[in-house]
């Protein structure tokens, strides 16, 4: 892909609020994933299409797996599965 940018500068951010945060200060754009868009009168957001479907696991300290059940329940509900 050839950049039509002449000198492009590229920031990262640790979290989507950081992201948005930034496009609202005039930084930018992001590309993220729909379900981390918090929606604003101030932001613009439209699909980008034909990439790979993104897989998501669950990971967690060997020693502590006392809370995974309820994070899975949790997860399970706001996913809707």
């Amino acid at each position: 892909m050839e950049s039509t940018l002449s000198n492009p500068h590229i920031e990262y951010a640790d979290n989507a609020w950081i992201a948005q945060t930034m496009i609202l200060g005039g930084v930018g754009l992001a590309i993220m994933p729909h379900f981390a868009v918090q929606q604003s009168d101030q932001l613009v957001s439209i699909p980008v299409e034909n990439l790979p479907l993104l897989s998501y696991g669950i990971t967690w300290h060997k020693q502590n797996p006392k809370n995974i059940p309820h994070f899975i329940k949790e997860i399970a509900f706001l996913f809707d599965t």
